[in-house]
């Protein structure tokens, strides 16, 4: 039996986005519309871009990745399981040995309302927690 994949192998398990037309529309994605499908790495990159302090919504980071891949719009629920497995993965990576500066800043792309906050498997005040230390007062 295979054993199960860590969150930091499935981080950095290779797959490259892709973009592809929406052939029958899809959440607020309208029917030919081109669709990034996002990868794990691709959506790491853009949390750790993100300055601290700051903090960006699913919302826009969806909008921004679409838009840097020439896309229209990205999968509401590709980015959302690639978001839950970075947070896992950096969770995993402090679990390790690495420090908060070096792990990527979960806090600055997950807030009070994002729906990925009640999915984790770790204790969401520790999200929380950072959000505060760094001043980001935004509730998304």
């Amino acid at each position: 039996m295979a054993q199960k994949k860590t969150w930091i192998e499935k981080r950095e398990s290779g797959v490259e986005p892709k973009v592809k037309v929406c052939e029958n529309g899809f959440a607020d994605i309208q029917p030919g519309q081109m669709m990034l499908l996002p990868s794990s790495a691709q959506i790491d990159r853009y949390i750790r871009a993100i300055p601290k302090g700051e903090s960006r919504d699913l919302s826009t980071i969806r909008h921004e990745l679409a838009q840097d891949s020439g896309a229209e719009m990205s999968c509401p629920v590709v980015t959302g399981i690639c978001l839950r497995i970075v947070a896992e993965a950096a969770y995993e990576d402090m679990q390790k040995g690495a420090g908060l500066s070096d792990i990527t800043p979960l806090w600055r792309a997950i807030g009070p309302k994002t729906k990925t906050l009640k999915k984790l498997s770790f204790d969401p005040a520790f999200i929380l927690e950072q959000r505060e230390r760094e001043g980001i007062t935004a509730l998304t």
